[in-house]
């Protein structure tokens, strides 16, 4: 349960801009098989966690508690310097739109490769002790932060409280990373 908690909490929190939502937001709007769109896309995200899952196991039985601390501060801080970064612009749907599925799908991958909810899938599930449920944790989260934009619109992430809400879980992003690096370094 821990893993799950975690890694929840952290991909929710890292997903506060919006981003990702926006990106399925618009493929269901403007492409006619919707629900292939949504299935390739958790697919995607699915098999990109799974294999940071098998990297975390590994980094779990052969790195020491300090260097997974220092994964997992490093990967928390990254999250929130993406939540913080106001120069990053939205993805480009236009070349999604007219793609096959599995032309979409190995662009989805590619767009959600390296993307911070793997990275929190490698640096968090070493700690918690239950590798394989950080996946599930990683996908709840997601799933939790794309409702409001799936449900409301994009228009929801202009409100001024979408704006505090995304300084907000930058800034329990970092001090939560600065709890782990301090643990890391044994402060």
């Amino acid at each position: 349960m821990d893993a799950i908690m975690t890694v929840l909490a952290a991909v929710l929190l890292a997903n506060a801009d919006g981003r990702s939502a926006r990106l399925l937001h618009a493929l269901i709007a403007q492409r006619q098989d919707k629900r292939r769109v949504v299935a390739i896309f958790f697919a995607s995200f699915a098999l990109l966690a799974v294999v940071s899952a098998g990297g975390a196991l590994i980094a779990a039985y052969t790195l020491g508690l300090g260097v997974l601390n220092l994964f997992a501060a490093m990967a928390l801080g990254s999250a929130a310097g993406a939540l913080l970064w106001a120069g990053r612009q939205p993805h480009d749907t236009t070349a999604l739109t007219d793609a096959s599925p599995f032309g979409l799908a190995v662009r989805l991958g590619a767009i959600q490769l390296g993307d911070r909810n793997q990275f929190l899938i490698f640096g968090l599930a070493p700690l918690s002790g239950a590798v394989p449920w950080a996946i599930v944790g990683g996908l709840i989260g997601l799933l939790l932060a794309m409702l409001p934009v799936l449900a409301l619109g994009p228009a929801v992430l202009e409100r001024s409280g979408a704006k505090w809400a995304r300084w907000t879980a930058a800034a329990l992003l970092l001090i939560w990373a600065t709890v782990l690096l301090r643990r890391a370094f044994g402060v």
